[in-house]
C-alpha cells in the first residue's frame, strides 16, 4: 500500500516538472517524514484500482501530500502523509 502512494507522488510530481531526476540536479530530495492512512476495506483479488493523488502545498520545507484508492467505484483507502526537502549536499 505504502508502495502505492510513493509511486503515485513521484508520477504525479512528475507530470508537474518536479520529478525525482529535477530535484536530484538541484541537490534535493524529498523525505517520507509521516503518513496516516484510514483503511476502510481491503481490495480484492484481480480487483482493479485507482489510486488519486494532489499536493496540498508546501510550508517552508515542508509539503502535504493527499490521497484516495478506489477499488471500482467504492472508495478503500484515504490517506495523508507529510514530506521533509533535504539537502543533499549537506
Amino acid at each position: 500500500m505504502i508502495r502505492i502512494f510513493q509511486d503515485a507522488a513521484f508520477e504525479h510530481s512528475n507530470s508537474v516538472g518536479a520529478g525525482v531526476s529535477e530535484l536530484i540536479k538541484q541537490g534535493l530530495a524529498w523525505v517520507l517524514y509521516s503518513m496516516y492512512i484510514e483503511v476502510y476495506d481491503y481490495p480484492k483479488l484481480n480487483d482493479k484500482i485507482t489510486t488519486i493523488t494532489w499536493s496540498k502545498g508546501r510550508k517552508g520545507i515542508t509539503s502535504e501530500r493527499d490521497y484516495q484508492v478506489f477499488s471500482g467505484n467504492k472508495k478503500i483507502i484515504l490517506a495523508s502523509t507529510t514530506w521533509v526537502l533535504f539537502n543533499l549536499g549537506k
